[in-house]
């Protein structure tokens, strides 16, 4: 009987260690053919009633277990390495960095590095990635926001006479589609 608590405390050790160490899976292939073996030697060295008990607290056991390591595991250092973060809190520092890019619509500034249609922009003395609305910008163009997409701020160049040059329509009306005529439409129709 000796031989199957041996595997019933390998088992156990096994799926500890398959949530501390990233194994692929071997380690918890490991720990359910010793549960196995746990229940076959508690039939063979304990009789019948001795493996149906153990074969009744593997299966009541096992759910268990998986509930609280699953509540567990977020907290492991590996855990942590490999989860993004808690989604709550993820959130609440995603919208206010979005409140942050959203008081940033309206102000003008200029461009850092050529912007093909991404780049570096600054405002006030702080640089930030933005996405030129249409049209690529060289670097020392004075720009506005325009927009926050996404995570992303919109920027268009800033005319010397102060007006705003946009490629795209904020109401989703590209210029570019007016000029080109649609194949898919009817030629007569």
């Amino acid at each position: 009987m000796g031989l199957a608590y041996l595997l019933l405390l390998l088992a156990i050790v096994l799926s500890v260690l398959e949530l501390m160490v990233p194994s692929a899976g071997l380690l918890g292939i490991a720990a359910a053919l010793c549960a196995i073996g746990w229940i076959a030697a508690a039939f063979v060295y304990g009789g019948p009633m001795m493996g149906a008990m153990a074969l009744a607290a593997t299966a009541l056991l096992c759910p268990v277990v998986f509930v609280l390591a699953t509540r567990i595991w977020p907290r492991t250092p590996i855990g942590r390495a490999i989860l993004i973060g808690d989604a709550p809190q993820q959130g609440r520092e995603s919208s206010a960095w979005i409140q942050q890019r959203a008081k940033l619509v309206g102000r003008r500034g200029r461009t850092v590095s050529p912007m093909r249609p991404s780049g570096a922009i600054e405002i006030d003395g702080h640089q930030y990635d933005a996405i030129a609305d249409g049209t690529p910008l060289a670097a020392e163009v004075p720009i506005t926001v325009t927009a926050v997409e996404g995570n992303s701020l919109i920027v268009a160049a800033v005319e010397p006479g102060g007006l705003i040059r946009t490629a795209v329509d904020r109401t989703g009306d590209d210029a570019r589609d007016r000029q080109i005529p649609d194949p898919f439409e009817e030629p007569l129709g």
